[in-house]
């Protein structure tokens, strides 16, 4: 069977999540730095100490260190294929499928909580998830391991232009001590510069 393209996202959120903000392949990047595209715009998270990677594809991960000990900070950018026959509800059943296989191999990962809801995201329908999980065996450095929390916030949409293409903005944070109300505020700070392009590229972008 295929790799599924949300699937190894998820996957991938939560190795970068747990793993080192500053890869010997990022580059700092300022905060609200504008970053414009063929089909989406956005601006970089907000404050400071972000680095950036991007991968071949051209799918975006900043990451930073959180203010907690052992704590980090990463938002994601990245595409998945999807039918571009499926309506909202098959689009919706498809990615809270995958969002719950993809979290990660219990016992290691427990999801605490989870939620999705309906959002417009300029006029899109879009798909935003809140999952709480716990990480009962968090590598920390120096071979040592911890329990953390880590909160993911998701906004999931389906490209009011290209059809068979699934957007995912992902920010989550992992520190020991849970603070939602910060994390969903900067969340929403980031998914609130996201504006998706309703007219197609031209020609060679």
């Amino acid at each position: 069977m295929a790799a599924n393209p949300l699937r190894t996202c998820l996957v991938l959120l939560l190795a970068l999540v747990t793993g080192s903000a500053a890869a010997q392949d990022a580059r700092p990047i300022a905060s609200g730095t504008p970053m414009p595209g063929p089909l989406l715009d956005l601006a970089s998270p907000e404050g400071d100490g972000w680095y950036l990677r991007t991968s071949k594809n051209g799918d975006l991960t900043f990451a930073r260190e959180g203010r907690q000990r052992d704590a980090s900070e990463v938002a994601t950018v990245q595409t998945f294929g999807i039918d571009p026959e499926a309506d909202d509800a098959a689009f919706r059943k498809a990615v809270e499928s995958e969002l719950g296989i993809g979290r990660g191999p219990a016992p290691r990962f427990e999801t605490l909580e989870s939620a999705m809801v309906t959002v417009l995201i300029d006029g899109v329908p879009c798909l935003r998830s809140l999952d709480l999980i716990r990480d009962n065996a968090a590598q920390v450095g120096r071979g040592k391991i911890r329990v953390m929390l880590i909160d993911v916030h998701g906004t999931y949409c389906r490209h009011p232009v290209k059809r068979s293409l699934g957007l995912a903005f992902v920010y989550s944070v992992r520190s020991e001590k849970r603070e939602e109300d910060a994390t969903t505020a900067k969340a929403l700070a980031f998914f609130d510069t996201l504006r998706l392009h309703k007219t197609a590229p031209a020609p060679g972008e």
